[in-house]
């Protein structure tokens, strides 16, 4: 698998799992929405720029934005926790917080 694709399946992980929309992304690092797209498709690669740009909206370093050695980046993977995230949005706080709880006890299997 070629860096750039990599690099936008690590992108859109992280992306999703800050519960983030490509357009909120997209804000953030002052690129339009088209740009995260392709960067996130792997159909081209951030300048180093945009790569700052990106960890500061991320939350995380550099290194991070090449961690390709873990199966986090896996496109089931991402669906999944797109679905969650998305299920998420709907429910009350009270509801959230019983969620959380309960995601918390599959913590401890691996």
């Amino acid at each position: 698998m070629e860096i750039e694709h990599k690099l936008g399946l690590r992108v859109r992980f992280l992306r999703i799992r800050r519960g983030m929309t490509q357009e909120n992304l997209a804000e953030r690092i002052n690129r339009s929405v088209d740009m995260v797209s392709k960067i996130e498709t792997g159909a081209t690669g951030p300048s180093f720029e945009s790569l700052k740009r990106l960890s500061g909206a991320l939350e995380v370093s550099m290194y991070d934005l090449f961690d390709f050695e873990t199966d986090r980046d896996d496109p089931k993977r991402i669906k999944f926790l797109t679905c969650i995230t998305d299920t998420a949005r709907s429910l009350t706080t009270k509801d959230l917080a019983h969620a959380a709880e309960i995601m918390k006890t599959f913590d401890g299997r691996k």
